[in-house]
């Protein structure tokens, strides 16, 4: 980075570039996301003791 720009210019990039991950985060956290999905994370009970945890759910079933 430092052969094509100047320190300044590495600190501007980096500033704009947190800013923009600042946003994303905030939006999130926060619900204002504009698609309209339902919540990406789900949450998985803790299984009983000795027991194996479903945690991939449906995603490793044969879907033919």
């Amino acid at each position: 980075l430092h052969s094509h720009f100047s320190d300044e210019d590495i600190l501007e990039l980096t500033y704009h570039v947190m800013g923009y991950n600042m946003h994303a985060v905030c939006c999130r956290a926060l619900k204002l996301e504009f698609d309209d999905v339902p919540e990406r994370i789900r949450e998985v009970p803790v299984p009983g003791e000795g027991e194996a945890s479903d945690w991939a759910g449906s995603a490793w079933q044969d879907k033919g």
